[in-house]
């Protein structure tokens, strides 16, 4: 059947340059159908073999379906073609076809792994797996992963006490070090070992711990202690001591869950990365230079760029604000207002300040100028409520962009919003409320933590992996990372290399960091990606759009680089091999331990591109084929007003902007209906003639709140369009759908719905009775499980389950 490809479309089927190739596919323009086009296209000309293709989806049904379409491709050219070889050539790739692979990146690593099962080893030769491994359900890698926790943390509390008998003199610490593993294949933690009666520690009255701890990443094998990846050399009593400031930083409290919850989330983040321990250590080894020569640093230089950034329209709000009527009321030496007087001294202030801010800038980057200006400020919050509408204006002005300067310079400014917890601007920290001497001090103070948080988790880490060892069980994320660490072995990457000539990825905007170094570790300027970024909804799996993006700035694209080799054919109408279809981190430094807390990772995408991404091409998809232009119009005109680098990550520009393929409707496409909020049944019938006031106290009667709270007025209204729409329209109730964000807005559209007569599909959520009993005997469960969770325990033994109430 004749298809009328696009231009891009074409360029896409006959791109055979050397280097990777971005599909840039927007949502409707048939990407899925563009890639098997290509791939059958490529098939069909011998310019590739079946087995010399891998096509990695995001999900196994994906690949199903896109195995399926390749073969009903073939097979429809088998019974079609009219050249004897184009038959021939068909015939043969329908008996070839099963030895392409078609999978999501995870079966594909795990067949790496079984492939090379006996070349996956420790450092020191051992086997991390054993054929007949098996995959953790998640339930299983959660308790894998609290566990390993729970160890690593009651070895640390351990090591605290023995070290606490040693400074009160009752003893001092003998710290021994197997380095032999269990039968099972991991090394016991010092508490196991100590229950197993083959302690590894002991209080004696000879030995003293001074020795310093071991440096570098540990091994795999060794027990769970202590060790310094960067910064200053540590014996084990000041690395307690640090340990100490960071858990006082982070769980302030009775128990340590704030800190298990951060080493465990961290931990998932740095998984998300390839060689996330040397990655780790490089940056705290950065961290620690930075340290020495903080003036010099990366950081400073970020915070006076930052500052800079905030004061230049500052001082525009400054300007506007002093042309306000409100401003005059404030130094108006008459004014009895308590809220309009108290923000004189304040104000006079800052209107001083500010430009002596912008004049100390344009000299030079001098801390302590800054520091000495951000002194003279008297102590103001974020100004909330304000004297009628002047003085709210007047607050909305003030709190865009100063308040954000006055909270980097001072710390007289209160950056809460009542609850000490809860800021305003939770990314801005008063680091020139410090001198320079104070905040390397500051600094200096805050690696030690800092290095001792992220040691904790790759002991964390070890410690989940020897558990798992034992069982002879993985999940996803070590197929992924036990893969590469195959591939990285020359001959095993060289087979892999010679192997697939073309690498295919669906879905490329929700690949991670560890996916993508999988990907390239065995490419040869050969990968097909196809993605959108705009449609990336995953980064809280830690995958990381910012590689798609990177790649769309980086690659060339086709449309500018024509006439160099590639198809530029116009539109025009080609057969199609397919049957026809009816719609074609780096770690932050901290001023003090107690902000250890806001320290985390940022996807390192740019070093990802640097380090792995060969140069390539991009191609623009935008043409949708499935919605009206009414729609495309609607899309375009709202992201467009406001999604942009600053505040989406992206430029909703030309190049991202859809394209309408059909026809306009005859209908208006886009229709915005305003809900009144009235407050009794009369009101609804006065305000808009949209339902018989009869009807409307019926639904009443059945108990439909009809005095409008938000989603009962949108709802009422929402079913005079529906029975316009059926009886004026002739539509049919199952031509439409209702959108809600929650279940219970779901809930009131289908009562109303309901109650005039029309038939809804869709199964209500049905909320688990919640009731004091049903909670309590959930408590007994989880004590049943546990019987170490501090909650459960209590609310079980306060119930009087047990026949007495304590």
């Amino acid at each position: 059947m004749a298809v009328k490809w696009t231009k891009e479309q074409l360029q896409t089927f006959s791109y055979n340059r050397k280097g990777n190739l971005l599909i840039s596919a927007a949502a409707g323009s048939g990407k899925t159908t563009v890639m098997t086009e290509r791939i059958v296209r490529r098939l069909t000309a011998a310019e590739v073999e079946p087995d010399q293709i891998v096509v990695m989806t995001f999900t196994e049904l994906a690949a199903l379906e896109m195995a399926q379409k390749i073969e009903l491709a073939v097979r429809s050219l088998q019974e079609n073609a009219v050249e004897p070889e184009v038959k021939l050539r068909a015939r043969e790739l329908v008996r070839q076809l099963p030895a392409m692979q078609v999978s999501t990146i995870h079966s594909f690593c795990k067949s790496v792994i079984t492939d090379y099962i006996g070349e996956l080893t420790d450092e020191i030769g051992e086997p991390l797996l054993e054929p007949g491994y098996q995959v953790l359900k998640e339930e299983e890698k959660k308790l894998i992963l609290d566990e390993a926790t729970e160890d690593v943390l009651n070895t640390l509390y351990r090591l605290d006490d023995l070290s606490a008998v040693k400074h009160t003199g009752q003893g001092s610490i003998q710290a021994s070090k197997p380095e032999q593993a269990e039968p099972g294949g991991a090394a016991m933690s010092v508490t196991e070992q100590a229950e197993a009666g083959g302690a590894a520690m002991s209080v004696t009255e000879q030995t003293e711990p001074g020795d310093a701890l071991s440096r570098g990443l540990p091994q795999f094998r060794g027990e769970i202690y202590p060790f310094v990846l960067a910064g200053e050399d540590r014996d084990l009593s000041s690395w307690l001591e640090d340990f100490h400031l960071l858990s006082a930083a982070i769980a302030p409290g009775y128990d340590d869950l704030a800190l298990r919850d951060n080493l465990i989330n961290m931990l998932g983040k740095l998984r998300s990365m390839a060689d996330y321990g040397q990655w780790v250590q490089r940056e705290l080894e950065r961290n620690s230079q930075d340290s020495e020569n903080w003036r010099e640093s990366v950081y400073c230089k970020e915070l006076f760029s930052q500052l800079r950034e905030y004061l230049e329209p500052a001082l525009t709000d400054l300007a506007e604000l002093k042309s306000l009527p409100y401003w005059q009321r404030i130094f108006d030496p008459k004014e009895k207002a308590k809220t309009v007087t108290a923000l004189t001294d304040s104000m006079a202030a800052i209107a001083e300040v500010l430009p002596e801010l912008s004049v100390a800038l344009q000299s030079g980057d001098d801390w302590d100028q800054i520091f000495d200006l951000g002194r003279q400020l008297p102590s103001i919050a974020v100004l909330k409520g304000g004297s009628g509408e002047a003085g709210k204006e007047f607050n909305q002005l003030f709190n865009q962009n100063i308040s954000k300067v006055l909270a980097l310079i001072t710390s007289n400014f209160q950056n809460t919003k009542g609850n000490a917890q809860d800021k305003y601007y939770d990314d801005i920290y008063p680091w020139f409320s410090l001198s320079s001497e104070e905040t390397v001090e500051s600094v200096r103070g805050s690696l030690g933590p800092l290095c001792r948080f992220f040691e904790i988790i790759l002991l964390i880490d070890k410690r989940c992996r020897q558990l798992k060892l034992r069982q002879n069980k993985v999940d996803f994320n070590d197929f992924e990372h036990y893969a590469l660490q195959l591939l990285k072995k020359p001959q095993i990457r060289q087979e892999y290399s010679q192997r697939y000539k073309e690498i295919y990825i669906d879905e490329y905007q929700d690949t991670s960091s560890i996916q993508e170094a999988v990907i390239t570790s065995f490419s040869d300027n050969n990968i097909f990606m196809v993605g959108d970024i705009k449609q990336s909804i995953y980064r809280f799996r830690h995958d990381n759009p910012d590689l798609i993006r990177t790649k769309q700035e980086c690659f060339i694209n086709c449309r500018e680089s024509e006439g160099q080799g590639l198809n530029e054919e116009s539109d025009s109408a080609q057969d199609s091999l397919l049957p026809s279809s009816e719609d074609s981190p780096r770690i932050s430094m901290q001023s003090s331990a107690k902000d250890l807390l806001q320290a985390s990772l940022q996807d390192s995408a740019k070093s990802f591109s640097q380090d792995y991404s060969p140069p390539g091409y991009l191609i623009n998809l935008n043409r949708n084929f499935r919605s009206v232009p009414g729609i495309i119009d609607f899309v375009n005109n709202c992201f467009g007003s406001f999604l942009s680098k600053d505040y989406g990550e992206i430029e909703y520009d030309a190049s991202q902007a859809l394209l309408a393929n059909r026809e306009a409707g005859k209908k208006q496409a886009v229709e915005f209906l305003l809900a009144m909020c009235s407050d009794t049944v009369d009101e609804v019938k006065t305000q808009s003639d949209e339902l018989e006031i009869d009807e409307l106290r019926a639904w009443e009667e059945q108990g439909f709140n009809l005095r409008p709270k938000g989603e009962e007025a949108a709802a009422l209204l929402a079913v005079k369009k529906i029975r316009e729409l059926t009886c004026q329209d002739n539509y049919r109730l199952s031509d439409l759908a209702v959108l809600a964000p929650n279940h219970k807005t779901l809930d009131i559209w289908r009562q109303a719905l309901t109650s005039q007569g029309s038939n809804v599909a869709g199964i209500p959520k049905r909320e688990f009775l919640d009731s004091p009993v049903l909670r309590q005997l959930e408590a007994l469960v989880q004590v049943l499980d546990n019987s170490r969770h501090d909650y459960p325990l209590s609310a079980v033994l306060l119930s009087g389950i047990l026949g007495e109430r304590l």
